[in-house]
């Protein structure tokens, strides 16, 4: 019997802004000869229904599954089985093996980004501006998701010193 292994965790979160790439080793057996003629083949289908296999268009028939575009196939908050089928020819007869790991698609995290820099000084008596609308969410682009920069929470917090005296007790300010 061939052995088949998929490289990495057996259970996995994967970003839906990202493409999924999965790599994979056969391996055949003593017993089978060198010569013989491997071939592989990928299935991707929601843990919860195995009766419905993803259309991967063209089917992977490589030691590698890749998915350029998550969003296109993949939902955020499923989990999904990835199985490899490993088969082996040698003169006629076949021997096969099998190889599986489990993943789930996950939203991203924002990108918070300040015009001005990350950093600043400024006196208790200053007026501070914190302007992030340069911040975005990675996975907007696939989903329709509320716009980031309209629901950010601000705190004023230092490195064990009181942020402008008495003012550090004032809740988060959503922007």
């Amino acid at each position: 019997v061939p052995s088949i292994k998929i490289f990495g965790p057996e259970d996995f979160s994967h970003r839906v802004s990202e493409p999924l790439s999965m790599s994979s080793a056969g391996e055949i057996s003593g017993c089978i000869e060198a010569t013989a003629q491997l071939s592989y083949a990928w299935t991707v289908w929601p843990e919860d229904r195995p009766e419905a296999p993803l259309n991967l268009n063209p089917p992977p028939r490589s030691r590698v599954l890749y998915i350029s575009e998550v969003s296109r196939l993949l939902v955020p908050g499923v989990s999904y089985i990835a199985r490899i089928d490993l088969e082996v020819n040698q003169n006629g007869e076949v021997y096969s093996n099998t190889a599986a790991a489990r993943f789930t698609i996950v939203l991203g995290p924002v990108v918070a980004a300040f015009i001005g820099g990350s950093g600043f000084t400024a006196t208790s008596t200053s007026l501070v501006v914190l302007d992030a609308t340069a911040s975005f969410d990675p996975d907007a682009t696939y989903y329709s998701l509320p716009d980031v920069a309209d629901s950010f929470a601000f705190a004023c917090t230092t490195l064990g010193q009181p942020c402008f005296g008495e003012a550090a007790a004032l809740p988060a300010k959503t922007c």
